[in-house]
């Protein structure tokens, strides 16, 4: 009497929500609280994993970033983004993966690689193809991939000035109509005009409690967006959203 083996196939891993951030390297000016100084890229380090627990990540470069994503396992669903640090309006408006102070523009890049930046037509451009598209395509891939449990999706772009661009519209753009699945999932792309910064709050012993994020003309002036409260982010000063359309 022959015995038949049954096989068991591998059970499928249940795919996890999670959070994911960027934030700038580079910048060793030293900040303080009463109880506490590091630099200001320790700061963003912090801020960004207080953000997206287990997948704060500074990088040198796109391709750096690029690899960051490709890395992440399998099962991991992206339901928010945050690109945290320093960023500018000039040109179409851009994030600094990395660089290093400078007197003349506060912060500066060496090389164009170091920076997140598309215009609106270099998205939409089937003709047009570089390292920021290749980025973004595969972030892409990751946001709400046909999760029943993923109501939306937000990028947020936590930079200085970076709504005066067209990076964030770019973005827009692109995400609006983005095959993810058997459903359609909303989503936002949210960003500042004017100046970000995040301020840790500290115990006596120095330990961070907690953050405070302000929109100002300049450091330390005028707030120009209330004050969401510890641990919140203000409202984007602009913002655009719409809908990733599902296949059918």
């Amino acid at each position: 009497m022959s015995k038949r083996l049954l096989v068991q196939a591998p059970a499928v891993p249940r795919a996890t929500i999670e959070k994911l951030a960027f934030f700038t390297i580079g910048d060793n000016r030293q900040v303080s609280s009463p109880h506490l100084t590091m630099t200001t890229e320790e700061m963003w380090r912090r801020r960004a994993e207080d953000l997206a627990p287990g997948h704060a990540h500074g990088v040198g470069t796109i391709r750096d970033a690029i690899d960051v994503i490709e890395a992440l396992p399998a099962e991991i669903v992206l339901d928010e983004v945050f690109f945290l640090g320093h960023g500018s309006g000039d040109d179409f408006g851009f994030f600094f993966f990395s660089g290093h102070p400078d007197p003349g523009h506060n912060f500066a890049a060496s090389d164009d690689n170091q920076l997140l930046e598309m215009s609106r037509a270099e998205m939409t451009s089937s003709a047009t193809f570089s390292e920021t598209k290749e980025l973004l395509i595969k972030l892409f891939k990751r946001l709400a991939r046909a999760d029943p449990r993923v109501g939306g999706v937000k990028i947020n772009l936590l930079a200085c000035f970076m709504g005066q661009g067209e990076t964030h519209w770019a973005v827009c753009d692109f995400l609006d109509g983005w095959l993810v699945g058997a459903r359609e999932v909303r989503f936002e792309v949210g960003a500042y005009e004017n100046f970000y910064e995040t301020v840790f709050v500290t115990a006596p012993g120095g330990n961070i409690v907690g953050w405070e994020d302000h929109i100002v003309e300049q450091p330390g002036g005028t707030e120009l967006v209330p004050n969401p409260g510890m641990n919140q982010i203000p409202a984007f000063e602009v913002s655009c959203a719409g809908v990733m359309v599902g296949t059918p």
